[in-house]
């Protein structure tokens, strides 16, 4: 019960802070109006995130946890890979244009960003995404749908080329993505499908990577 009621509460703090960054910010955004507008105290609040940043990477990683057992659930009910990786791309993306929170990490005059990208946990969050790629890859090879190549550079080639898609070029060129939208993710798609018909040679180490 208490288990329960202690994932409860987070969820409430993480909620409000999203409705609040959302509306506000993230640097207008005060501690103070997350648990004012949350209904929750201080001493709460610290009880769980030791700073506004803190939380902020909470809502990160139970934003990217949603998105991995969403896909996963989902995947069982697809039997290739093409419609695996098909899935896995839309799940991204839907992940990327559903949170203005996320849109705003990628504002190039925010160095939240930047602060973001050194944490440990931001190399974990790429890790579990790249790791799920990779595995929607392998998949394909061993089915034969795709032919053998260096699984995961691969991965990390997509998950790169995505975030560039999905987050940093609609911050560059909002109304162009936002006119051509529904075009901009077919061609996307249609790019890494037919790449992976078409795999880097192998032996290409992987920045970033352990």
């Amino acid at each position: 019960m208490a288990k329960k009621k202690t994932e409860k509460t987070r969820q409430k703090i993480l909620a409000t802070a999203e409705r609040l960054f959302t509306r506000y910010g993230f640097k207008k955004t005060t501690i103070g109006d997350i648990c004012y507008e949350g209904r929750v105290s201080r001493q709460t609040f610290y009880r769980y995130y030791l700073d506004k940043e803190e939380l902020l990477v909470g809502y990160i990683m139970h934003l990217t946890a949603g998105f991995l057992a969403s896909f996963e659930r989902e995947a069982q009910k697809r039997e290739t890979a093409v419609d695996r990786m098909k899935l896995l791309i839309f799940e991204y993306e839907e992940l990327a244009r559903s949170s203005t929170v996320l849109k705003m990490l990628y504002d190039l005059g925010s160095d939240v960003l930047w602060r973001w990208s050194q944490r440990s946990e931001s190399r974990d969050q790429m890790r579990q995404i790249v790791d799920t790629f990779a595995g929607v890859i392998r998949f394909g090879v061993e089915k034969g749908e795709f032919p053998e190549c260096n699984i995961e550079w691969t991965a990390y080639y997509i998950y790169q080329l995505l975030n560039n898609a999905f987050f940093a070029t609609p911050s560059l060129y909002p109304d162009v993505i936002k006119s051509r939208e529904e075009e901009f993710s077919a061609e996307v798609t249609s790019f890494i499908l037919r790449a992976l018909m078409h795999p880097m040679p192998d032996g290409y180490e992987i920045y970033g990577r352990d």
